[in-house]
């Protein structure tokens, strides 16, 4: 009997183990010299993510384009007297990456294109951050 009884419980643990969502093994990354594991652009840090990571960009001046394919919450941090993140086109100029949603399809240069349908917390989170001097 008890015996069997550790193996419910074994089973338990393992299916309760195996429903964490998977947010709550979301990682976190930084870009810029304000915290670790840092990447050098938000680019390389978005790469380098997972699904439902946290992107956190240190003050400073970031001249890229953007391309953001999958759900992550991307924020700008303030850090003392450091100032804002600013992402600026990169010295080549930014180039077409995707198309706009009317008939025909004009060509479009995003600063920051996100690419596919976020969770709605991300998404508020990362329109917002621009007015938030962060």
């Amino acid at each position: 009997m008890k015996r069997r009884t550790h193996v419910t419980i074994f089973a338990a643990v393992c299916l309760a183990v195996t429903a964490i969502p998977a947010s709550l093994h979301a990682a976190t990354l930084y870009v810029g010299t304000c915290g670790g594991p840092n990447k050098p652009t938000i680019q390389a840090a978005v790469n380098a993510s997972s699904q439902y990571d946290t992107v956190l960009v240190c003050p400073g001046i970031y001249p890229e384009q953007v391309t953001i394919t999958k759900n992550l919450t991307l924020q700008g941090l303030v850090v003392g007297t450091a100032g804002q993140v600013v992402i600026t086109p990169p010295a080549a100029g930014v180039v077409t990456n995707t198309t706009d949603l009317y008939p025909g399809g004009l060509p479009v240069a995003a600063q920051v294109l996100v690419h596919q349908r976020l969770r709605s917390r991300s998404a508020r989170h990362l329109l917002s951050e621009r007015g938030r001097n962060d």
